[in-house]
Order: structure tokens, then sequence, then C-alpha cells
């Protein structure tokens, strides 16, 4: 399949728009294909403190071994024609690694609710030349040398708290508060080439956000059943939290280190039935 891909060919532009340089790749693969393989384990320790109040700390690890990986090769030498060509090759050399420590503790309320609240420590690390780089629905406009980094996904803290509790008047209130470091992005010149190191220009300021949902339980008599159903609403982003979903990381723009489009508040209805 990879090698049936249209090959790909880069081409960069001069101050007056004229081309200045053209690099076709061929695709091939290195080696036989595999499926990836992965090895989990984790450890988990629960504890009831005192009447009600149940503690749990955890340690969870993955290792992935035989990811796809693209790379481009650059100026191979080929004994068939004596000249040197460009490759975009696939191989199963990818590996990552996820590790995470987790503190929560859940005391339980009258009624079905309870408080939760948890905070997970975590390290994500991987090859980042993923097969997503061509395959995704917007692929990469470039591809750059492979490295191993903080994945697009990485959140070194993350801190959640949520509960479900009664309110007057029959209703049902979950609230839900997480607080979480950025994700890391990478610093790109005017040429849209990576400066520095991928994925270690910074973070995305930390993320805060308050959901909120609120229900009533309703019950109609259908045929000779009874069915129970819940409707309410489901607040997203409550505070109207700016939480950025993109960043101007061209360090030849004025407004390099300025983040973008924030997720707004968001109002929906809630519908679930019931038995």
């Amino acid at each position: 399949m990879f090698l049936q891909l249209p090959q790909r060919t880069e081409t960069r532009y001069g101050p007056a728009g004229r081309i200045a340089s053209e690099r076709a790749f061929e695709n091939r693969v290195d080696g036989p294909i595999r499926n990836a393989r992965s090895l989990s384990w984790s450890l988990q320790l629960d504890r009831e403190a005192i009447p009600d109040l149940f503690l749990r700390a955890g340690y969870h690890q993955r290792r992935t071994t035989r990811n796809l990986l693209v790379e481009p090769e650059l100026g191979v030498g080929t004994l068939d024609l004596g000249v040197a060509r460009d490759f975009l090759t696939l191989s199963n050399r990818g590996r990552d690694s996820y590790r995470e420590w987790q503190f929560s503790a859940r005391y339980r309320l009258s009624e079905g609710g309870h408080l939760t609240a948890s905070y997970v420590r975590s390290s994500s690390v991987g090859d980042l030349n993923d097969l997503g780089m061509i395959y995704w629905p917007t692929p990469s406009a470039l591809i750059w040398p492979n490295e191993r980094a903080p994945l697009t996904f990485d959140v070194p803290n993350r801190f959640l708290f949520w509960s479900e509790v009664g309110i007057p008047w029959g209703l049902r209130a979950v609230p839900v508060f997480e607080l979480r470091s950025g994700f890391p992005y990478s610093m790109f010149n005017q040429n849209r080439d990576i400066v520095g190191a991928r994925h270690r220009a910074g973070r995305f300021p930390v993320y805060k956000s308050l959901d909120l949902q609120v229900t009533k339980e309703f019950s109609i008599q259908m045929g000779k059943k009874k069915r129970r159903f819940r409707a309410g609403i489901r607040l997203f982003n409550l505070l109207n939290t700016f939480n950025p979903q993109d960043v101007q990381s061209n360090l030849g723009s004025p407004y390099f280190g300025t983040f973008y489009r924030g997720v707004k508040r968001k109002l929906r209805a809630v519908f679930e039935l019931g038995n």
C-alpha cells in the first residue's frame, strides 16, 4: 500500500516567488513490515482510610515497539543508476513509551453521590515520524528527520476533580474541573524548517476548564412498562477560560509566541434513557 501512494515532491520558493529548489521522493520499504508489539503492566493499591473515604495509588507503564516509521533519506547512492536519489522510507523501527503515577481520593456521599479528586504524573516519549504524518486528513507539508521527543499529547501533570451530588428540585449536578499541563510544540523558520529540537520549543498555557451537567429524572408509562430517563443541560468551559489550540510558532512572524483559537463556552442538551 505504501509503495502505491503518490510520490511526494517538496518545492521551495525564493523571495520573488520563483522555485529555489525541488526535491522528489520515491517511496520504499525497509525490510519486512510486521505488526506493532505493545507490552504494558500496572500496579494499583486501594485502601479505605476512614468510613466512606477511599484512597488509591497506582503505576502504569506501556512500551510499544515495531511502530511504523516514515523517514526521509536524502542523496542515497544506487548501484543500478549510479546517481543519488531521495527516498521516503517506511520501516518498523518506531517505538514509544508511556509511564504514569496516579493518586486519587473518593468520598462516598448519600444517595449514590461522591466527591473524587485525582492527580496524574506522566511521561510519553517516542519517535515523531509516525505514519500519521502522511496518512492524516491534513498530512504534514514537509517530512523532517525523525526525532525522539515528548509526543504531541504529552501531559506531565494533570489534576482532575469531579463529583455527583443531588441538589434541590430533584436535580442531579455533575461538576468536572480539569487543570493540566499544556501540550508541547516546535519552532519553525520562514522555510518551515524545524528550529532546535522538535516538541521542545515550549508548551501551551496551562489548561483550565470547569464543566457542569445538571439533569433531572423523569418517568413515562410506555405500554405496560414505566421507562425512566434523564434530561438536562451540559455546559462546557463554564467559566469561559481561554484555552488556546494554536500557536504562532514561526520565528519570523511579529506575532511569534501568540496563542489563538481558544475553546468558547458551549451549551448542549442531554437526554439519557434508562431501563
